[in-house]
């Protein structure tokens, strides 16, 4: 089973996943050597990118946000 990853970020990703590529290149340009890696590396932080996001909205949202408040905080909220 060969899975051919040359480019495979750029297929996957687009303009996005190039950026994060090249960004984690400049960090370890050992990542260059293994396509495969590079391609798992970049997926993780598009993942990471899209939990933060996710966060973010939640954190926006004030039903989610006093949600959360009362279930942490006992009741009270910080309004």
């Amino acid at each position: 089973n060969s899975v051919d990853y040359t480019n495979a970020v750029e297929r996957l990703y687009g303009d996005k996943g190039k950026k994060i590529k090249d960004k984690l290149l400049n960090k370890n340009p050992e990542l260059k050597k293994d396509p495969k890696a590079l391609a798992v590396a970049v997926h993780q932080e598009i993942k990471n990118q899209l939990q933060k996001n996710k966060a973010a909205l939640a954190r926006q949202d004030d039903g989610i946000r006093e949600y959360v408040e009362r279930q942490v905080y006992n009741g009270k909220t910080f309004e």
